[in-house]
């Protein structure tokens, strides 16, 4: 009997009408300078044609898995994908996503080299109307523990850099060894739960600044992407985020840091806040009434009430001023992409 060979990383791809994008995502896959590798496709239920895509790659690149299931969410499809890999490393990426050539080949020299690194981190792209815009650095390359590492996740706790799985690579013993899953109960910001409970039990964490993701801000087919929120999309976020700061929070105090780092742990209801509260004056295009409930719900949440306890007004009113600022200049940025983008279709 012919005994297969260890995959020295497994890449998950969760896929969910994806037809238009999971070829780009699996060509920079099977295109990576590190060859090692297994591709486990889980399909979300898709009725497009992903499964006839993914098939036609796999029968060009035996590396490449596929499972379907009936359409029960991202997290599922990780998990799935989980109990499928055979790798000593675990990766993920989204399938609206792609990666540079020497992404995989990075992350596990890090992991081989380093010693005691149990989670490397690189930096990405994001591509907003055809055009790449680099994340901005949030923190410094090099080795440091998860005590640090998680204290530095404090800066901005919501940001994409901590938050999401696809930029990061994790050692498969200790997901194993402590069934360490993604929670189906979260809907939203699910990756940043996985995170938290993985680097419970990890050493340390190398950074590394390579941007080697490009993140497809714009092509998101999942529930993330949200272009016209609805009272109940808000109201979900915010369920969403009482399950992640629970977590969260537990999680800073069985280190030790979270009476150090309580204020800046309710910076981020603030920010929530914040972002309602412009939403609800500048993007959502709800009956007044709606936003005189909503703005209500908000306030009476009880992680938020915690919050001002912290802050100020005239804090706040900074903060906001601040946010609105950021957004104003937002606003330009994609708008001039899109004038780009247009008058680079007509040339």
């Amino acid at each position: 009997m012919q005994v297969l060979k260890q995959p020295t990383v497994s890449v998950i791809v969760p896929a969910w009408q994806s037809e238009k994008t999971i070829g780009r995502c699996l060509d920079s896959l099977w295109n990576q300078t590190f060859a090692d590798i297994e591709i486990i496709v889980v399909d979300d239920g898709s009725t497009d044609s992903t499964r006839e895509a993914v098939r036609k790659a796999a029968d060009i690149d035996s590396r490449i898995q596929y499972h379907y299931q009936d359409n029960k969410g991202v997290s599922a499809a990780r998990n799935l994908g989980i109990e499928k890999a055979s790798g000593k490393y675990l990766m993920f990426l989204d399938a609206d996503d792609y990666v540079r050539k020497d992404f995989v080949e990075k992350l596990v020299r890090v992991m081989t080299r380093i010693d005691g690194c149990d989670m490397a981190v690189c930096s990405y792209d994001r591509k907003i109307h055809g055009c790449l815009v680099p994340v901005e650095r949030l923190i410094r390359g090099g080795k440091r523990s998860c005590k640090r590492y998680l204290e530095e996740t404090l800066i901005d706790p919501g940001h994409h850099y901590f938050g999401v799985v696809w930029n990061k690579i994790f050692r498969m013993e200790i997901i194993r060894k402590h069934n360490i899953r993604f929670r189906e109960e979260i809907t939203l910001g699910e990756d940043f739960v996985f995170s938290l409970d993985y680097l419970f039990f990890a050493d340390s964490v190398y950074v590394i600044n390579d941007r080697e993701v490009v993140y497809c801000y714009q092509q998101k087919s999942s529930l993330s992407r949200i272009f016209t929120k609805k009272p109940d999309d808000c109201r979900d976020e915010m369920n969403n985020r009482n399950k992640i700061f629970k977590v969260y929070m537990k999680t800073l105090e069985q280190i030790g840091v979270a009476q150090k780092y309580r204020k800046k742990m309710y910076q981020y209801w603030i920010m929530f806040e914040i972002h309602q509260m412009y939403g609800l004056k500048h993007e959502y295009d709800w009956d007044n009434d709606v936003k005189k409930s909503w703005k209500k719900e908000i306030m009476a949440n009880p992680f938020i009430r915690e919050a001002h306890r912290f802050f100020s007004d005239r804090e706040v009113a900074s903060l906001y001023r601040r946010y609105a600022l950021g957004q104003a200049v937002r606003r330009r940025i994609k708008k001039a992409m899109t004038i780009f983008e247009v008058t680079r279709g007509r040339g």
